[in-house]
């Protein structure tokens, strides 16, 4: 479920006394998600969706440019986040998006770079 549906699950659950009985997991890695990463209420959130966008840009791109994708479907890798990196994920993403060279993945400006090559990564 994504992050909003989660969280008011977490609230049905914890209105039921019944919070510790259940692992949540959600997708979109949302400011209110994370803190209920931080405070044990939600087991993960997936984040990095916010790079999908811009990777299918990258391909069409490079589509127009000559260079059509290795494979007619990609998947994007996202990012689980958990308690063991979730105060790196809030500082980098949430806090402060990172920098990403899209030229590093595009074959247009990078000869060999291929949608393998799509990663979203914590320093």
């Amino acid at each position: 479920f994504n992050d909003e549906g989660a969280l008011g699950a977490i609230q049905a659950l914890k209105n039921a006394g019944q919070l510790g009985k259940v692992k949540i997991v959600a997708i979109d890695g949302t400011p209110d998600a994370i803190t209920a990463v931080k405070n044990g209420e939600l087991l993960t959130t997936v984040g990095g969706g916010y790079a999908c966008g811009a990777f299918a840009l990258v391909e069409l791109f490079d589509y127009l440019n000559g260079h059509p994708p290795k494979n007619r479907s990609v998947n994007i890798p996202l990012l689980a986040v958990t308690k063991d990196n979730v105060d790196k994920y809030e500082s980098q993403i949430i806090n402060g998006m990172n920098t990403y060279d899209f030229k590093a993945v595009s074959q247009t400006f990078t000869p060999g770079a291929s949608t393998d090559d799509y990663k979203i990564t914590l320093k």
